[in-house]
Formats: C-alpha cells, structure tokens, sequence
C-alpha cells in the first residue's frame, strides 16, 4: 500500500463499512457518530469527546453520553468482529463474491495490520502524538489519519496486538499490554513533584525516578526505571500545566511547588535592595540548598544531592527569572522580581535569618570584610547570638558569604560587595549610566525630526538613538551584547532591535518621545512575531501566545518556548502598562478580525 494513502485508505474504507452495516434511516445516529468519531483530524489537538459526539450538529436529534458509548461499544465489539467472521468464512470456502463485497474491510484490515507493525519498533511506554508525528515524517501516514484510532479497532479484527492505549488528561499513552497504567503516569507524576521539591524546586530528568538517586522511592517505581526513556520522561511531565522545563528540557520544577528557593530570596531582598551580582547570589541559594544536605545520614545519597545543586545552578537561575523570583537587570546582575517585591510587603524573617540580616548590618558598619578571625568575636560578644546557630552564620550563610584562600585568610563579604554607609549603591550605580542630561540630548534630536512622511534616513536616525538609549540602559555591567527582552537570549548590539511596544505610526508625537516607556530591545525574529501580533504580553509582564492566530506545526514549537517567559520590560508602571494593554488589544483583534471574515465568506 503506498504510505502516502494509509490516511485516505482508512477513511474511505471505514465510511464505506459503516454505511454497508448501517443502511436504514434508523441507523443514522450510529453512522453519523461513527464516522465523526473514526474520521477525527490528526490536527486537532483534543480527541471527541461523548459528550460532542452525542452533540453534533448533523444529528436530527441529539443524544447522551451513554448512548454514543454504547453506539461505539456495539461496532467494536459486536458488528465489527461478526462481519470479521463472515470475511474470514468467504476466504476459507473461497466464496469470491463474499469476500468482494467486504473488500472495505480487506482494505481496512491491511491498514489495521501496518500500523501496528510499526509500533513495534517502539519502546514503550511512548506518548501517542509522538508516534504520530514519527509516522508522518517517515510518510508511513498523511496529516488526515491519527493512527490511535486505527489500532483501536485491531482487536475487533483479531490482530494480536503486545500494548494497550490509555487516555490522561486528554493525551493518549501506549503502555506494554497490562501494565499499571498508575505506575507509568500518576504515580511517577506524584513522585517526580515530591522529588524536585525535596530537592529544592529544581531537579536532573536524566536522574528522575532513578532508585540509585532517591531516598524512599515507592517500591512499585524502582522496577521501572530501566523501562522508560528520557523522552517519556519529558512527555509526561509536560501533560502538567505548572511544569516548567529548564536548561534545554535538562531539569524540571513546577511553579506552583516552590518552597525553599522563595523562602531564601525573601531574607536576601529584606536586607538587600539589590542589584546583586548574579553569580555571588545563586552560591547563597547553593549554601542554603546544601546546608539542608549536609546532616543527611547516608552519603552516597548526600553526594548525590549536593552534584545535583552544583551542576543545577543555571538552571535555578533560568526558574528565578521566568517565575517572577527574580529580574534579569543584565546578563551578570539579578534584583528581586513581582513575586518577591510583592511577599517583601508582609514578610517577617524568622530567628535564623534575623540573626543574619544583624550580622550583615554589622559588616557594613565594619567598613570592609570582616577576617573570619573576627568574626567569631562579633558572633559571640556583640550580637549575642544563639550556639545552636553556628553552622548556619559560619559555614552555610545564605545573606552573606566567605571567601579566602584559609581559615586565618577568609573574609566574610555583604553580597553586594557594598560596606560604606555613603557609597552609591549597585542599583544607584546602574541608573547613573545614562544620566538626565543624556536622556534629555535624546529627547531633543527626536523632538527635533518631523514624523509627518517620515523618510527613511530619519526612520533610522531614530531607531539607532532609541536602540543605543535600550542597550546603554540594559548593559550595567556589560560591555557586549545585550539580551532580547521577549525570549531572554543575549545577542551583539547590531543584532537588536528598538521595537515600539505601542505600534509607532499608531503613537501620538508624546508617545514617540516617551523613550523610557515607548520601546524595548529585540531580535528580528521576536520583533516580528511581536509586532504581527502573534505573541503579547500579560498585565504582569509574561509571553503570552495569541490563540487566535494562525500557526504552523514549526511555528508552534517556536512558540512554544516563548510561552510564559518573564520579560523584563514591564515594571508596573501606568505608562508601561497602557502600551502592554494597546499592543494585545490590537493583536487579538487582528486575528479576531480575520477569523470573522473568513466565516462570513
């Protein structure tokens, strides 16, 4: 059979089946059920549900949900099989005319019998939609057949199949014929959460469900593991709404379990108004994460933690930024982002890190790093504070940290590096880049070019002052690159865009000043799917894919590794909220637009 018409040959083979068994008036509900359901679209993301297939709008009278079960259940399980069995009659008495009359079914049981040959090459457990889309670019199928309704028919014609198909959550997994279907998805779900929030938010998937690698694993998962591969590993973890993949699909964490990283920022941006260095901040979190590790009983699963932390730094720097932790300043700084400046109103710290917020205070009236030699005189006589804090404020500090080449040589430093009551701070620092008198020269050439039939030259004079104001504002510590502010990665500065977020021949001539506000720094490529409106933004700054816009299949996963990035350009600010408002509104109605003329027409 050629490949290219397995989609084909199965759609007009089961029609032609079903209208063979099913030719009186009184059969149409079942026909017309069978066909919508049977002849799905490989593209739509949800299979039909009992309940639409009981509802749809070619039905002259609709019917419940039980009944288009039953309806499906008969032909599976009744229908199906018998007119099998007369087949199978013709073919043993060579009953040519029989046979003939059934050569829908010949047709679709060669379809049947190829699918499921393919399957076996696969390692299962495997998600469907992978399959489906394996099979596509092999062309063993077309874009019309989801061959998960193929094979589910492979038992009414008797081919022996070794896998079952199961339904969460709307996405359909292919499991070794009798497996726990608990094992391989809720069961390894509920663990993969407990597993990355005992270890802090952020977790390996090359590590997940590993029994070597875990305390504790239920025992019904230690068998598993040399089962599944990391690819499945990944597609599960994806059917949850609050995963975020982290370090290129390397570490998972969900948003929505995060503990111990939160509870560590809220203390550093107590006492720290920030910036802080990037790096010197992730080894805080790393002291306070290994801390936790360290009184652990069994070694060799304490080592395994703390390489974990070690090697996972990126990656919890990467879930900070994207989860409103913390804000991106540059590529080397970080300040505290909308989570945390909104916790930051009703926290409190507790006795532990109290005491450390006394001892930063203290460093800082020190004048300059404190000798670790010191330090034990200012723990004991002047703060006066508890022994049974001791390895917390000397060895794993979290609001401070020790650097030295030895115990007689160690320094105990602020995180900002900052000890001088009157010393600029690094956030006065940064805004000290571009002065007033820097932004007014600005002001006045852009006030000075008429923006009424603007020619080209002048379009450039504009969008190279507005650009090199963005980079000068965003390289506070850099003197390469800057980052795009849509999908976080850093770039040379001839490679950026000055985008307006409010569409710049839509913007008053105030608005066209409004530099602080107007613009923000982007590639060409997000630059153009920002302005043809097919990403925006939320009122709190997140990377919001436009639904209704048209996408293609590649576009889509392109998309998809925008989708609820955290950008920077929002502030909160009244100003730059507006321009965030204009720009959705605009692109959802767009497409709204479009979407209603193309079913008027």
């Amino acid at each position: 059979m050629n490949s290219l018409k397995v989609g084909a040959s199965f759609h007009s083979s089961v029609i032609q089946l079903i209208d063979r068994l099913y030719p009186r008036a009184s059969q149409q509900t079942a026909s017309i059920i069978l066909k919508a359901y049977f002849t799905q679209n490989a593209d739509v993301r949800r299979r039909i549900t009992l309940e639409a297939l009981g509802n749809l709008d070619s039905l002259e009278k609709k019917v419940t949900r039980e009944r288009a079960r039953q309806i499906l259940f008969k032909f599976k399980n009744q229908d199906l099989p018998k007119e099998f069995k007369l087949l199978q009659q013709g073919i043993r008495h060579d009953d040519k005319l029989l046979v003939e009359n059934r050569r829908d079914l010949l047709n679709l049981i060669e379809v049947i019998k190829t699918i499921c040959e393919s399957l076996k090459s696969y390692s299962l457990p495997v998600f469907a939609d992978r399959v489906q889309q394996d099979l596509k670019d092999n062309s063993l199928i077309d874009s019309s057949l989801y061959f998960p309704l193929v094979v589910e028919l492979a038992d009414s014609v008797s081919i022996e199949t070794d896998f079952d198909i199961y339904d969460h959550d709307g996405y359909r997994i292919i499991l070794k014929k009798g497996s726990n279907q608990d094992h391989f998805i809720k069961e390894l779900i509920m663990q993969a959460g407990k597993i990355a929030t005992h270890m802090g938010g952020v977790y390996p998937i090359s590590k997940l469900y590993n029994p070597d690698w875990h305390r504790n694993l239920p025992a019904a998962l230690n068998y598993i593991d040399g089962e599944i591969n990391e690819q499945y590993k990944i597609d599960l973890l994806k059917t949850q709404s609050d995963l975020i993949l982290l370090n290129n699909e390397r570490y998972f964490s969900f948003v929505e379990r995060d503990e111990r990283i939160s509870s560590m920022l809220l203390p550093i941006f107590k006492v720290y108004e920030g910036p802080i260095p990037k790096n010197t901040l992730l080894n805080a979190l790393k002291m306070g994460l290994t801390q936790r590790f360290m009184s652990k009983p069994n070694s060799q699963l304490r080592e395994h933690e703390l390489e974990i932390i070690n090697e996972s730094i990126e990656a919890i720097d990467e879930f900070c930024t994207r989860t409103l932790l913390l804000d991106a300043v540059n590529e080397v700084m970080r300040m505290p982002g909308q989570k945390i400046i909104e916790a930051l109103e009703s926290y409190e710290p507790g006795e532990l890190y109290e005491a450390q917020i006394n001892i930063v205070n203290e460093i800082r009236k020190h004048g300059k790093p404190i000798p670790s030699m010191e330090f034990g005189k200012l723990y004991r006589e002047v703060l006066n504070i508890r022994e049974s804090f001791k390895v917390s404020l000397y060895t794993y500090p979290v609001l401070y940290y020790k650097e030295g080449a030895g115990r007689r040589n160690d320094y105990y430093k602020t995180l900002d590096d900052v000890y001088e009551t009157n010393k600029d701070s690094p956030k006065e620092i940064a805004e000290k880049t571009f002065t007033d008198e820097d932004i007014k020269s600005l002001y006045d050439k852009l006030k000075g070019i008429a923006y009424d039939d603007l020619p080209v030259g002048q379009l450039r004079i504009e969008q190279g002052l507005l650009r090199k104001y963005l980079i000068d504002q965003s390289l506070l510590a850099s003197k390469h690159g800057s980052k795009c502010q849509i999908c976080n990665k850093h770039y040379p500065k001839d490679l950026l865009i000055a985008a307006h977020v409010k569409k710049r021949s839509l913007c008053n001539d105030n608005e066209k000043l409004d530099i602080k506000n107007i613009a923000m720094l982007q590639c060409a490529s997000c630059d153009k799917l920002f302005e043809n409106g097919y990403i925006y933004l939320s009122d709190m700054g997140t990377i919001v894919i436009n639904e209704y816009a048209p996408v293609t299949q590649d576009l889509s996963k392109e998309l998809s590794q925008l989708s609820n990035n955290c950008c920077d350009y929002y502030d909160g600010s009244p100003s730059r909220l507006s321009y965030i408002q204009f720009h959705r509104n605009l692109s959802i109605n767009r497409f709204v637009k479009v979407n209603e003329g193309d079913e008027t027409a």
